[in-house]
């Protein structure tokens, strides 16, 4: 048999590569070249332009280590462009592989599974691994385990199926909530039928009144009439104006003279008079008893 040869591993960074480093994107090979070529022979100079403009940099390989230590003493700090250089002697890439990572799983400890009358105990294989830990391998007897639990719990859902629905309906009879009893909507009342009333001989009604009268004003606005009384409508909850209300006088006369202010011009608004609506009166007959033939 023949005797292995020996292999002998070379640096893939040469001792004489010099690093350069912070360089514009405007600085060229050949501008390198002439400020490494006054300390010695420079062998090759190459640039390196990444995506970003910040992070350009370059290699520089000298003839020998002494010339290259002479450049690096003297370049770096130099500026280039306007920027200062960084210049070192480049490393070298590491050759040496790095150790594979090792699984430290614990292994699984054993599990019984019991179907009815007959038990089923999990047997674990152990096989090693390569950091010295063990492994098991129950593929076929854990899927075995498995289906002998399901068949267990479809037969005890299927004994007691019945007795489960019916204590669950029982128990959402129980539980269900009171139905809520609707109320009873409210009746409109029916609209006010005109032919049931007749024009008032004392009243006017005024519409488009201004928002900011009150009782006082209205009465005053039909002070040439002699009114008896004046009343502004207004809302119960906001107690403003709803911009109508009645004119109330002592006769026919001064109602009629009252009516003369339709059309008046108030505060920007003209006033809208009518002759009040009231109620048709009741018979007397019908409604009242006769008092000789009640006595």
């Amino acid at each position: 048999m023949s005797a292995p040869s020996e292999t002998t591993t070379t640096p893939t960074t040469p001792a004489h590569r010099i690093f350069v480093g912070n360089l514009t994107e405007n600085v060229e090979s050949s501008t390198l070249e002439n400020a490494f070529a006054e300390f010695g022979k420079v062998l090759s100079v190459r640039i390196i332009k990444k995506k970003f403009k910040s992070n350009t940099f370059g290699f520089v390989d000298m003839e020998d280590l002494e010339t290259a230590n002479k450049a690096v003493a003297a370049i770096n700090g130099r500026e280039f462009d306007g920027k200062q250089v960084n210049v070192e002697i480049a490393r070298e890439k590491s050759t040496e592989s790095k150790p594979k990572r090792t699984s430290n799983r614990k292994t699984r400890t054993p599990k019984s599974t019991t179907t009815g009358e007959n038990a089923t105990t999990e047997s674990t294989e152990a096989s090693p691994t390569l950091n010295g830990n063990t492994t098991t391998t129950t593929t076929t007897k854990r899927r075995n385990a498995r289906r002998n639990t399901k068949d267990v719990k479809a037969a005890t859902t299927t004994d007691t199926t019945p007795s489960t629905t019916t204590n669950t309906a029982a128990a959402s009879t129980a539980a269900a909530p009171a139905t809520k009893t609707s109320k009873p909507k409210r009746e409109r009342r029916p609209a006010a039928n005109t032919a049931d009333r007749q024009q008032s001989t004392t009243t006017l009604f005024v519409r488009n009144i201004p928002y900011s009268f009150d009782d006082v004003k209205l009465l005053e606005t039909f002070k040439d009439c002699s009114p008896k009384s004046a009343h502004v409508i207004v809302n119960k909850h906001t107690n403003r104006s709803k911009g109508f209300g009645f004119v109330e006088f002592d006769d026919v006369a001064n109602q009629q003279k009252g009516l003369s202010l339709n059309k008046l011009s108030v505060e920007s608004r003209e006033l809208s008079v009518k002759i009040a609506l009231v109620p048709e009166p009741r018979d007397a007959t019908a409604t009242t008893p006769d008092v000789t033939t009640t006595a």
